[in-house]
């Protein structure tokens, strides 16, 4: 998925403008980049965590959560 195709998926999940979007998605990403530069793990529960890594970062997903069976 391209960077375009998630703002407009945030946009419509989020009832906010595109260019309003635009801006969380590139407030996450630029925090993310921050604090794996600085040495530490960005975590996003029930995503992952964004490590330092000798290049740039990696990333390691959550597990997958259950949903308990109705009864």
């Amino acid at each position: 998925m391209k960077k375009k195709e998630f703002v407009r998926r945030v946009a419509r999940e989020l009832q906010l403008t595109p260019a309003d979007a635009a801006d969380r998605v590139d407030t996450l990403v630029n925090e993310i980049r921050r604090r794996t530069r600085k040495g530490r793990a960005a975590t996003i529960p029930g995503l992952g965590a964004f490590l330092p890594g000798p290049g740039d970062l990696s990333f390691e997903s959550a597990p997958p959560t259950r949903k308990p069976k109705a009864r």
